[in-house]
């Protein structure tokens, strides 16, 4: 679920969310963490939205279109394809071609469903292009988005190799510190593996989010 850059913009501004600073850079908002993060601030508001508890087919439909469309058959589709893909995330692939491009689609190929309304529970993947959060631009994977480390924080880089099963997945994959590839797809696009997914989801959960309420 790739957030808008005016959506990300108004959750620093009005709402308080400025843990990591977009700049005016809506590129910003493609580093997994930093998406996983406005992502989750912006459902949070969505799940709660008018004062009202809204259930997960709300946060969805009104994720993408907004909540007047919360009901419009318009966004029915879009539920459907997303209640079809949701458990269907890839597993990781070894980055073998470094200098492969990826095809000309602007949407990237990631996606972070809500299972529920508790975002301890709420990142779930789908490998399709709905609800997407990352990865690239429709241009080649240079340096630049070919690896972790250039897309993630030193911080959360540590946090990442920190965690059982990533570290599990990149060491049988051969991944280095300092130089973690992203996996590739078969059509060479750039994606996150289920326990990078789930890893950053938690990562940000356990930062900046108290008691289910995520933390400005």
């Amino acid at each position: 679920m790739q957030i808008l850059p005016k959506t990300a913009e108004w959750l620093v501004s009005e709402m308080g969310y400025g843990e990591y600073e977009i700049k005016g850079d809506p590129m910003m908002l493609y580093r997994p963490l930093i998406s996983v993060y406005f992502g989750a601030a912006y459902l949070r508001w969505l799940s709660n939205f008018e004062g009202k508890e809204r259930n997960e087919e709300f946060v969805v439909r009104t994720y993408r279109f907004g909540p007047k469309k919360a009901t419009h058959k318009s966004t029915l589709d879009y539920w459907q394809r997303y209640l079809s893909v949701k458990q269907n995330l890839p597993t990781r692939r070894k980055n073998i071609d470094s200098d492969s491009s990826v095809p000309n689609d602007p949407t990237p190929v990631v996606s972070v469903t809500q299972k529920t309304l508790d975002l301890r529970d709420s990142f779930k993947g789908s490998y399709k292009e709905n609800f997407v959060i990352l990865l690239y631009d429709n241009a080649k994977v240079g340096d630049a988005w070919k690896y972790w480390d250039s897309r993630a924080s030193p911080e959360d880089m540590e946090d990442l190799w920190k965690h059982s099963n990533v570290l599990k997945e990149w060491v049988m994959s051969g991944e280095k510190r300092g130089k973690v590839q992203f996996s590739l797809d078969a059509e060479k696009r750039t994606y996150l593996s289920r326990h990078e997914l789930k890893a950053v989801a938690e990562i940000i959960v356990s930062k900046h989010f108290s008691t289910g309420e995520i933390k400005p």
